[in-house]
């Protein structure tokens, strides 16, 4: 199964346990700071999630480039990643 958004895709299924693998090409953000940073940061929101009863193996894809500032990246896809989330039923 399959969410998406403008610059995020988001394929999902119910596992035993939560899991996240996120991808994210190196020309949708061509700093390997900025993707570790941006990748650091949906695991932690990831592992901020209470799972109630179902649980998903998610994998994260970035492959677009991002038009915005380097600072601005960061905030644009945790607010798509949060959006994402909502429409799971996870937060």
């Amino acid at each position: 199964m399959q969410l998406s958004s403008s610059n995020i895709l988001m394929y999902y299924c119910f596992y035993t346990k939560p899991m996240i693998g996120i991808k994210i090409s190196k020309k949708a953000l061509p700093l390997a700071v900025s993707r570790n940073s941006l990748r650091r940061c949906l695991i932690e929101k990831f592992r901020s999630i209470e799972f109630k009863s179902e649980h998903y193996a998610i994998l994260l894809s970035i492959s677009n480039k991002i038009q915005a500032e380097k600072k601005d990246i960061n905030d644009i896809l945790l607010r798509e990643w949060t959006s994402l989330l909502n429409q799971l039923h996870l937060l």
